[in-house]
């Protein structure tokens, strides 16, 4: 192994040497156990590099040192006041006395708040150990990244990574002031501006240290886009480009997909419902068929328990770019999570129905005969997964706020067939269930409904502990009634959509229609909060078939309901300010609004193709627009100029995304997003900024993914994509962060520590060998630290990627700088990277007659940009290419300067054509491919020409750059 010598350099009081010493002899052990890496098996090969491990501080560094992150040659240190990056020039050819330069240098925030909340974002599940002499650390939690909260007055600092790289991210709420704003460097020998970068001279090299990235409220003032280094104080220490981004999308009104994340196992999985909660994390629920869904460490239920399906729950972070966990829900038998919602404390409660004898239940509602929900057992038959025989009964449980455990849960099982449908939870807790019930159902002493007769829609609340059930109700007449959707106000009355073929539905006095109007029409109602009375009730339709669907309502703060439903019937009431009167064919969509009293119809619409519309979930934006989400099989769907897609992908459906004002008379938004096979869902959940969230299922492979988000491998049949989307600029959340008061510059000391002293950046000289050291004047020698000769691999540890500091391979006579990059899309990051030029390179246009894998022309990764087109080759067409890489080399490949009504795709393979990424904007839009190279060969780059333009030519520009 290469020996590191660190030693101080220059004179220090006593306590700077000790503590500075301390946090050194953090990293050489950190250091020493990266030199042992090689011993640890090489992780398996990935599409994209892994997120970062931030390990807590278990007691293996300097208490001072918060959480820590490394990778191959550096290690990242976060202690409450500063960021420490220690670095250490790459070994060629190491042998065992040869001495390697290092640095150690120190970030600090000038003027901020010296002891802030130091809180980790989202566990990712691996657990490290770390074993060296007679002591250990085992178990030790890991993260995502890690913010700083209130680092100035309404300032967060995140620290985190995106595809392997540091990030260091800024989130000004409203009432920030970015002036404030300052970073100090030290330790390195000399430091310059390069961009949205700082380029750092020490012993070891020249580094790159990335600036800061810039999430800010709308209100708050914007720094200057160039910032200004004087000394190692660099002001307005923020990436140009994210200035110019958050300006942009301050003053514009251009839709976005922030981000685009699919996962699944190798069989069918599907999602039914989501919600988001305010911090912008999405939950997902529905049922999967896969044994090999990517459940997450310490999840409920990691494992499928049986046949045929399972639910599962999903939190995916604000970012989309990891779960915060997976878990499944079920027994053995037939499972299906079909609606959820969030709680006041940010737990899950999930309905839906099982014929599972074995399904998950605690001893609270559902299993004691007194409270109502008595339990029926009853044979079954695992033969035949659609048995009649087997009793299916509605289940309800609240999933504690870390997906481990289960809160309460029951099942309802009272006749044949009760199924549960929707969900809703009111401020202090309590669930509303509403569903289908076929038999005798345990209504409360004075329900709305007393009698039910055939199968009829439920209605039950449960109390914030979920130990009883406060009222039951059936609703429905003589004929089949189903309940699919619930809604809560704030004070505690339930609103309930459903469907009903009943001729004598229990309708109210002066509601809306109080008559049947003729196959499957829709009801509306409202409950008393205790559940005794119908405050209204009100059919909804035509005299066609009126369908509803699961979840699909919307409540206002003054309680007027909007629903989004599918409709047969021509002569569905619309109003005057409809966005279209006529009936467009087959099932199609329509959008329409009730007063709160129930008595008048505010607003209704047909919205649809020519073919079938099925809306899943309605929401209400802050603007007082609404927004619906759902699947569309019809090729002349309404969809705008600033659509994400406008054009219908194939297979049987494509996911919508559709808002518009009910006065506007006019679509705000509308777009299709799809691949070339099948989706459906659609499912949407609106947060308090007025983002979109869309869940759905996707069979194909070329659905729109983005850079970053959460991709992993196992993934087959079809698969659960969630996507995030920004219609119009929206500020950053502005909940109130906790009051803490500003604490002084006195460090806190606790019983039996040291006076914790200021810390010291140093160079990290290395002119003497640390087996032979030699103690100097003013320097304080670091004790030798032992390590392990082997390393055992601990249990589901990752080997951690390295961080962003990559050295300057190539002197500056020998490499090229490429163009400034445009500005930072939402599918992946914008990064200046160190291009080589390989000589002689072969410009694109000199390139024909490559329209298939097999005449992929070999191109040279250089930052110029080359040009190309398609002569005279009909829409459909491809050019490839081939690009020679070596493994950790990442990539970005660019496909820019289309002609006017052209679109092209961007697609990167391996030499085998197992697809790696894909970029496919929608209309005149460059594409972008970014991938770091998991081995040495050769790639494919495929530009597909999806429309042809009107121009004779079909030029574009292809740059690819290599770092």
């Amino acid at each position: 192994m290469a020996f590191y010598n660190v030693r101080s350099a220059g004179p220090r009081t006593r306590q700077q040497l000790g503590l500075a010493g301390a946090l050194l002899a953090s990293v050489i052990l950190s250091l020493l156990l990266l030199r042992a890496g090689p011993l640890i098996p090489a992780p398996p090969i990935a599409a994209a590099p892994a997120p970062l491990l931030f390990t807590a501080n278990a007691g293996q560094l300097d208490p001072a040192v918060r959480y820590s992150a490394r990778g191959n040659r550096s290690t990242l240190l976060l202690t409450s006041d500063a960021l420490w990056f220690s670095v250490v020039e790459p070994a060629v050819n190491a042998l065992p006395t040869q001495i390697l330069q290092g640095a150690h240098i120190r970030q600090q925030f000038v003027g901020a708040n010296p002891q802030p909340r130091v809180e980790p974002l989202s566990a990712l599940g691996t657990r490290v150990s770390f074993i060296f002499g007679s002591s250990s650390q085992t178990d030790v939690p890991t993260w995502s990244g890690v913010r700083y909260v209130d680092l100035y007055p309404q300032i967060d600092l995140e620290v985190t990574s995106q595809n392997g790289q540091i990030v260091q991210r800024l989130v000004a709420r409203k009432g920030a002031d970015l002036a404030l704003v300052k970073l100090q460097l030290e330790g390195a020998d000399a430091m310059r501006l390069d961009g949205d970068a700082l380029r750092l001279q020490t012993p070891a090299g020249e580094f790159r240290l990335p600036l800061l990235e810039l999430v800010a409220d709308r209100s708050v003032a914007l720094p200057p886009e160039l910032p200004v280094l004087s000394g190692g104080l660099i002001s307005a220490p923020f990436r140009g480009s994210s200035v110019a981004a958050v300006n942009q999308a301050n003053t514009a009104a251009t839709p976005a997909l922030i981000y685009a994340a699919r996962f699944g196992g190798s069989n069918y999985d599907r999602s039914y419902a989501s919600a988001v909660d305010d911090q912008g994390a999405l939950y997902i629920s529905g049922v999967t068929l896969s044994a090999n869904l990517p459940t997450t460490p310490g999840a409920f239920q990691q494992g499928f328990a049986g046949k045929p399906r399972d639910a599962f729950v999903a939190k995916l972070n604000p970012s989309g770019s990891a779960p915060v966990y997976i878990t499944y829900i079920g027994g053995a038998g037939d499972d299906q999570g079909l609606a959820l919602a969030i709680g006041p404390d940010r737990s899950v409660f999930l309905t839906g129905f099982t014929d599972s004898q074995n399904f998950p239940r605690t001893g609270t509602v559902g299993d004691d005969d007194d409270d109502g929900f008595p339990q029926r057992a009853a044979p079954r038959d695992d033969d035949d997964d659609d048995d009649d025989s087997t009793p299916v009964g509605a289940f309800v449980l609240k999933l504690n706020p870390g997906g481990t455990q289960l809160v309460y849960a029951t099942v309802v099982r009272n006749g044949q067939d009760d199924r549960a449908y929707g969900i809703a939870v009111d401020k202090q807790g309590a669930a509303y269930i509403v569903g289908t019930t076929n038999g005798s159902f345990p209504f409360s002493a004075n329900p709305a409904d007393g009698l039910c007769l055939n199968t009829e829609a439920f209605v039950v609340k449960l109390n914030p502990s979920g130990t009883q059930r406060e009222y039951a109700t059936c609703l429905g007449g003589s004929g089949i009634d189903r309940g699919e959707a619930i809604a809560v106000d704030s004070s505690g009355a339930a609103y309930v959509v459903g469907a009903t073929i009943s001729a004598d539905f229990p309708t109210t006095a002066g509601s809306f229609d109080p008559i049947y109007n003729g196959g499957e029409d829709i009801f509306l109602a409202k409950l008393a909060p205790n559940g005794s009375a119908l405050v209204y009730s009100t059919y909804l339709g035509g005299t066609g078939d009126d369908i509803t669907s699961l979840g699909n309502i919307a409540l206002t703060a003054t309680g007027e309901v909007f629903i989004a439903e599918s409709t047969l019937s021509p002569d569905f009431p619309t109003t005057s300010t409809a966005l279209d009167r006529s009936y467009n064919g087959r099932e199609d969509m329509v959008v329409a609004g009730l007063s709160a009293d129930g008595s008048q119809l505010l607003y209704s619409s047909f919205l649809g193709g020519s073919n079938n519309e099925r809306p899943y979930q309605i929401g209400l934006l802050p603007s007082g627009a609404i927004a619906i989400g759902g699947e569309t099989s019809s090729q002349d769907f309404p969809t705008t100029d600033n659509a994400f897609d406008r054009s219908y992908n194939g297979g049987q459906r494509d996911i919508f995304l559709t808002s518009f004002r009910t006065n506007g008379g006019q679509i705000d938004y509308s777009t299709y997003i799809g691949g070339s096979q099948d989706e459906a869902g659609g499912t949407l959940s609106v947060d308090g900024q007025g983002d979109l969230y869309l869940t759905g299922y996707t069979e194909s492979s070329d659905f729109p993914r983005t850079v970053g988000a959460y991709n992993p491998p196992t993934q087959g049949g079809g698969d659960i994509f969630a996507l995030k989307f920004r219609l119009l600029a929206a500020s950053v959340p502005t909940n109130t962060p906790t009051n803490t008061p500003r604490p002084t510059n006195t460090p806190t000391v606790l019983p039996g520590q040291p006076i914790p002293p200021t810390f010291t950046p140093t160079r990290i000289p290395t002119n003497t060998p640390i087996s032979s050291p030699t103690q100097e004047p003013g320097t304080t020698v670091q004790p030798t630290v032992d390590v392990p000769a082997t390393q055992v691999p601990q249990p589901g540890v990752t080997q951690e990627p390295s961080l962003p500091l990559p050295p300057a391979a190539t002197p500056e006579a020998t490499s090229t700088v490429p163009p400034a990059a445009p500005a930072p899309r939402a599918d992946g990051p914008i990064f200046l990277p160190m291009v080589t030029r390989i000589d002689p390179p072969l410009l694109c246009s000199d390139i024909e007659d490559n329209d298939t894998p097999a005449q992929a022309k070999p191109i040279s990764p250089i930052g110029d940009p080359c040009q190309a087109s398609f002569r005279d080759d009909p829409e459909g067409e491809d050019d490839y290419y081939q690009i020679t890489v070596s493994a950790g080399q990442l990539l970005q490949i660019d496909v820019t300067q289309m002609p006017i009504g052209a679109d092209y795709d961007l697609i990167l393979y391996t030499s085998g054509l197992a697809q790696l990424s894909v970029s496919n904007r929608s209309g005149v839009a460059s594409e972008r491919v970014i991938y770091t190279a998991t081995a040495d060969g050769s790639l494919l780059i495929r530009v597909n020409m999806a429309r042809e333009s009107t121009s004779a030519t079909n030029n574009y520009t292809l740059q690819v750059q290599v770092r």
